[in-house]
């Protein structure tokens, strides 16, 4: 008996304790709902505040619908990542994505019916500025490569540019190099390609880099004592059958969609970044180090740091010496239509982040086919 006694006082605590860690969540969420700056507003928007699709489906639906907007905050939200994985697997890709989850219930912690649950699967994209705001100044680097061999000594100077540092998705990107062969030996090949660089620190840290578009030659190359030697070629950024392979990075990679290759991340360092700089610098007392280590630190809030580089290498009797050219590439701002309301947050000065409706998930919900296809023609309007 007294056993049974125990048992059933413990019960009764620990139902008193749980009841206490509902009303901390709900205490929690409320403070999320009712924030200034960033979280989900639904009383405080107006008609202009409205894009035209939530204008039509309030128009249709009438008192029925509840229009929302959701602000995302910049530092700790990045940007869409997905790994893609091996063909004809059916797991989900691995990186970063965002679902919005709208459900109807008596309480915020009840579970979530299935027949009163609608999942949106959202993409953060991060664009870059408009089409005619973009800088256009060439990007120049260049590598001086000495050979001192028993028999062959001499020097081979590479030069190679870009024509600008930002680059749109599906553009092609020129190159070209100037070899100055100032050795007794032949340059035997010659390699240009894009990388795509993705520094992970979700889960497992590493680096990988995969080659989106190359180009060989190994003709008419620079003979020994040869200057002044010129070559161009045109690579692609778009998003091939040949290089949708596992291991490449996507801006979130969506079946029904047009996908492209992953976005250039930006870091921007915000304020609560320069206060731990200056934090940083008054302990290690080395500008350099206390640098690196905040922007480490914003690498890993973002997750996965994506980059690209023109990669330069030249074959010269045993050695190799490579080049590296780095450039941005994203999206171009979208260009605001007459009478439409920008609604997208403007997050820094020269970058907007946008998120989009990319897919709906309508798996488990009653609702006719005429419905489904009319929302899936309209998902791809923004929050």
């Amino acid at each position: 008996m007294n056993n049974i006694k125990n048992q059933k006082t413990w019960k009764n605590k620990f139902k008193k304790k749980s009841k206490r860690k509902i009303e901390s969540i709900e205490e929690v969420s409320s403070i999320v709902l009712s924030d200034d700056s960033y979280g989900i507003f639904s009383q405080t928007l107006t008609i202009n505040d409205l894009t035209p699709f939530q204008l039509k489906m309030i128009n249709k639906n009438n008192q029925q619908t509840i229009p929302f907007r959701i602000i995302l905050p910049p530092s700790i939200s990045p940007s869409s990542v997905a790994i893609q994985t091996t063909q004809g697997s059916n797991n989900k890709p691995y990186g970063i994505n965002y679902e919005l989850t709208a459900f109807i219930g008596q309480r915020i912690d009840d579970n979530q019916p299935a027949s009163s649950t609608v999942t949106i699967v959202l993409r953060k994209l991060t664009a870059g500025p408009k089409i005619t705001q973009r800088p256009l100044q060439p990007i120049v680097e260049s590598i001086k490569k000495t050979i001192n061999l028993p028999c062959y000594y001499g020097e081979l100077f590479i030069k190679a540019s870009i024509e600008k540092p930002l680059y749109y998705h599906d553009e092609s990107v020129c190159v070209s190099i100037v070899l100055d062969n100032l050795c007794q030996l032949p340059v035997r090949k010659l390699q240009v390609a894009i990388v795509q660089i993705a520094e992970v620190f979700v889960l497992t840290k590493g680096t990988y880099r995969l080659t989106v578009d190359k180009h060989f030659c190994k003709v008419n190359l620079p003979q020994a004592g040869e200057e002044q030697w010129k070559y161009t070629t045109i690579l692609n950024t778009n998003l091939t059958d040949n290089i949708l392979k596992h291991g490449v990075a996507l801006d979130g990679y969506i079946r029904q969609e047009k996908n492209w290759l992953a976005s250039s991340t930006v870091l921007n360092l915000s304020e609560n970044f320069k206060e731990c700089l200056e934090m940083m610098q008054n302990i290690n007392k080395n500008v350099n180090n206390s640098t690196d280590l905040v922007i480490k630190a914003n690498k890993e809030l973002h997750g996965i740091v994506i980059s690209y580089c023109v990669r330069v290498r030249c074959w010269i009797g045993i050695s190799r010496c490579s080049l590296y050219i780095p450039f941005l590439l994203m999206q171009p701002e979208k260009e605001s239509e007459a009478g439409e309301v920008d609604n997208h947050v403007n997050c820094t000065n020269n970058h907007t982040l946008h998120v989009d409706i990319v897919q709906i998930h309508p798996s488990d919900l009653k609702v006719t086919n005429d419905e489904l296809v009319e929302i899936s023609n309209d998902n791809k309007s923004t929050v």
